[in-house]
């Protein structure tokens, strides 16, 4: 008993001799994302649903553009209220009223034979039916009801593309810009095919 009471008094005594443990230091707060370029943010918020050739058209006021940008984010545009001030001044500075006119770019021969249409291969024989229901589950809430497009997604009706099956199925497996990769198989992608070439542009 005595030698358990003098082991006891020696643990005490040691215990307050040791400093206590020093706190540990506080993890480092994780860094913020650097803010996009106004180059970057035309990318993600303007040519992803209107095209560079619809901006480089443009010869409008700094002012026009503040009310076109501030209209495209009541539209659904992802700008930040902080970042659309840098986005339109780039804007104005890059497409400004007093510019030169525009001049499209003639087309190569390259370039047309991007846009011929190719055979269907692996996506021919598509089913308009099941092709509007996938459609509506999957597409529409970006692209809208009718394909006509919105503030978050491109017209889809008439395009090129819709006659180039093999380079539409790499778009939408792959993904471009916001829209995800859609690991859609080759009758999907059929089906999705046959029920868009009947929309009518007009």
């Amino acid at each position: 008993m005595r030698r358990a009471l003098v082991l006891l008094a020696l643990c005490a005594c040691r215990s307050k001799e040791e400093p206590p443990p020093a706190p540990q230091p506080a993890p480092p707060a994780p860094a913020a994302a650097p803010a996009p370029t106004p180059e970057e943010l035309v990318a993600l918020s303007c040519t992803e649903c209107h095209g560079g050739d619809i901006l480089a058209q443009q010869r409008i006021t700094q002012k026009q553009w503040e009310a076109g940008v501030k209209k495209m984010v009541g539209w659904g545009a992802l700008v930040e209220d902080k970042a659309q001030p840098a986005l339109v001044q780039y804007l104005a500075a890059t497409y400004a009223a007093s510019a030169a006119p525009y001049a499209p770019p003639e087309a190569s021969e390259d370039a047309l034979g991007a846009i011929e249409p190719t055979d269907d291969g692996a996506f021919a024989d598509g089913a308009s039916a099941r092709g509007h229901e996938l459609y509506t589950r999957s597409c529409a809430a970006c692209h809208a009801p009718d394909a006509r497009g919105n503030a978050i997604g491109t017209n889809l009706v008439d395009r090129y593309l819709l006659y180039r099956a093999a380079d539409f199925a790499a778009l939408l497996r792959e993904g471009r810009g916001r829209m995800p990769a859609q690991p859609l198989q080759d009758q999907q992608i059929a089906d999705l095919l046959a029920w868009l070439r009947t929309l009518n542009p007009t």
